[in-house]
């Protein structure tokens, strides 16, 4: 990744651990996906709490998602397709920071009525060993 894509991730990971509704639960873990659509973008996630428990939740405001397009403009590369995806993972106690990408399926985490549980669980954070 470029150097002013890296910046925009450490700014996407700061607004995030300073957003306000985002800071209403006591999380350990977020882990926030971005989803662009045609004409659309959705940013929603979940706070992992320090018991386990998933809380579905999603960022205030447009910063966040001003933010994502940034990002997504800043990392796309003549004749290659852009993501269309993409997720966010923090933990709080570390502050460490992980992205991941998705180019070819938009749904693949996917967090809607119908997908809530399952995905609170597959994109739970993994324990360290």
């Amino acid at each position: 990744m470029r150097a002013d894509a890296d910046d925009l991730v450490q700014e996407l990971g700061s607004l995030l651990m300073e957003d306000g509704d985002l800071l209403a639960n006591p999380w350990e873990h977020l882990v926030i996906v971005a989803q662009f659509r045609p004409l659309s973008i959705k940013v929603n996630g979940f706070a992992y709490l320090a018991n386990g428990k998933a809380i579905p939740t999603s960022p205030s405001g447009v910063a966040v998602t001003k933010k994502f397009q940034e990002l997504r403009e800043a990392t796309k590369e003549p004749a290659k397709d852009v993501w269309q995806a993409a997720m966010v993972k923090i933990e709080k106690s570390s502050g460490s920071l992980s992205i991941d990408f998705e180019y070819d399926n938009p749904d693949k985490w996917l967090i809607s009525p119908a997908t809530v549980k399952r995905m609170a669980e597959a994109l739970r954070p993994t324990a360290k060993a």
